[in-house]
């Protein structure tokens, strides 16, 4: 597994409130769990350490995407390093104009931010904290990106890793407040949070590519069991445009479970759960797919 690549998923979650907000047993917290294939139809599709839930009763249950500490346990390898030009450009942050847009691409610069702050890129930091501020505050969480001692606490930890991740700790905190009083908000984040997980697949999938380190597809295939609950949380909001989004979304699910490596690796069920090892074809689709939405969404 890709440490960097992790934690740009922790901190993206971080930033749109730990959209995975199924609770925590700390007594199991050294398991975890991964499939071999990976549907819409699927109950358990979490790659952790979380039960189980009927999607179907979301209003009443939070869809199981990994929490922070789920994903933190997860951590164990170095890797993702910073490539030039790779993140959206911060400076179109003004080019995008429906709410679906907005928050998609406020998910997107998420995860850039995430990206910048472990690779030690603060001045970059900056402009995408700068960026997601002010369309956190136009997609609902104005509270939170409003507040001056948040921005002032950014600004004083300019050049400190670990303090900028406690910043974005807080944001989290501050998050979780609103969600704690308005539902919808809190069902409406799935849609921050499918711009970040595209824009981790994105960043974590190009790099694979360009380095041909195949052996970091593993990586990819961990966040793959995310997706199937992403795509029944999505179903479960009214947003113009989220349609196509999910058809998306279900072409790259689709396209991962068709591989031969994953049937095969179904194939052989022995009574636990492993990871399919993608080949370098496999590898080369499933990122071209993910780059083609990527593109949709910040082209839009």
């Amino acid at each position: 597994m890709n440490k960097k690549f992790y934690k740009i998923a922790l901190l993206a979650s971080i930033m749109i409130g730990t959209v995975a907000c199924g609770g925590e047993d700390k007594s199991d917290e050294g398991k975890s769990k991964t499939q071999k294939e990976v549907g819409p139809n699927d109950n358990d599709t979490t790659a952790l350490d979380a039960e189980p839930e009927d999607l179907e009763e979301y209003a009443d249950n939070d869809v199981q995407l990994p929490t922070a500490l789920q994903v933190a346990q997860m951590m164990n390898k170095e890797g993702l390093d910073y490539t030039e030009g790779l993140a959206h450009d911060p400076d179109k942050a003004d080019s995008y104009s429906t709410q679906l847009q907005k928050k998609l691409v406020f998910g997107v610069y998420s995860a850039d931010l995430a990206y910048c702050v472990l690779n030690d890129k603060f001045t970059e930091a900056q402009s995408y904290m700068t960026v997601v501020r002010d369309l956190g505050s136009e997609t609902g969480l104005a509270k939170i990106f409003d507040s001056e001692d948040l921005l002032k606490s950014f600004e004083e930890n300019m050049s400190d890793r670990e303090g900028l991740m406690d910043v974005l700790v807080d944001i989290n905190w501050r998050t979780e407040e609103i969600f704690d009083t308005d539902p919808e908000s809190k069902k409406q984040s799935m849609v921050h949070f499918a711009g970040a997980w595209i824009e981790g697949m994105y960043l974590g999938s190009q790099i694979v590519v360009e380095n041909k380190n195949y052996e970091l597809g593993t990586t990819l295939v961990e966040q793959m069991n995310i997706l199937s609950s992403l795509i029944k949380g999505l179903k479960t909001i009214e947003q113009e445009g989220l349609d196509k989004l999910i058809v998306k979304l279900e072409d790259i699910l689709n396209t991962y479970n068709s591989f031969e490596s994953v049937k095969a690796n179904a194939a052989s069920e022995n009574g636990t759960f492993t990871l399919p090892t993608l080949s370098a074809d496999e590898v080369n689709k499933l990122a071209q797919k993910i780059s083609d939405l990527r593109e949709s969404i910040v082209n839009a």
